[in-house]
């Protein structure tokens, strides 16, 4: 099915995709992932402790004014790998669609204690009182 617009354009009956800028922004791609083993370390090591039932973080300030990045650790505690990863994919997603409202230049790690999956919604209030007031 195609629909000519004006000014010759053909248009194949897509949807129209929205602002790339606003779609970048609120995505979780690698720069916005912790994985260096040496950086893991230092935010372990160095990073400020903050606890808020289930989670736990360890959080470091970089020099730098770069995006934050994070990382989630689960230990085999929390049940099996279906469940370990659905408490993991439900972290990183509160956290993706509330990054805007924490600062620049952290590498946080999460460390979550053995509990029954929350909701979204739930993982995100527990992030926002983890990490609110950075």
């Amino acid at each position: 099915m195609t629909i000519a617009t004006d000014g010759g354009n053909v248009m194949t009956g897509r949807l129209p995709q929205p602002n790339r800028n606003i779609r970048a922004a609120l995505t979780l791609g690698r720069a916005k992932r912790l994985r260096s083993k040496i950086d893991i370390q230092r935010s372990f090591d160095i990073g400020v402790h903050r606890h808020h039932r289930p989670l736990s973080a360890r959080i470091f300030r970089r020099s730098d004014d770069a995006a934050t990045r994070i990382v989630v650790s689960i230990g085999k505690r929390c049940g099996n790998a279906v469940m370990r990863n659905r408490i993991r994919r439900r972290i990183r997603e509160a956290y993706r669609v509330s990054q805007q409202q924490f600062p620049q230049g952290l590498d946080i790690l999460i460390m979550v204690q053995p509990h029954r999956p929350l909701t979204m919604v739930n993982y995100q209030t527990v992030l926002h009182d983890l990490l609110g007031g950075l």
